[in-house]
């Protein structure tokens, strides 16, 4: 879906682009994240959310790929 933006400057709306597709996407991850894997195990133990990230990551992106068919 295309965003579109009122631009009081303008006074027109102008095409903001793909933002929703992109915050689905990144939503779905999350989930995946949390649901699917040790993401939270991990950061409960005390690991940083980046390095936890790093962690799961191949994981998340499999099940992504899974997912797209």
């Amino acid at each position: 879906a295309v965003v579109l933006k009122w631009s009081k400057a303008r006074k027109r709306y102008e095409r903001q682009g793909l933002l929703i597709e992109e915050a689905i996407r990144l939503a779905v991850i999350a989930h995946i994240r949390h649901t699917k894997t040790k993401y939270d195990e991990l950061i409960s133990r005390g690991y940083y959310r980046y390095d936890a990230r790093s962690l799961v990551q191949p994981e998340v992106e499999t099940i992504v790929e899974q997912w797209e068919g």
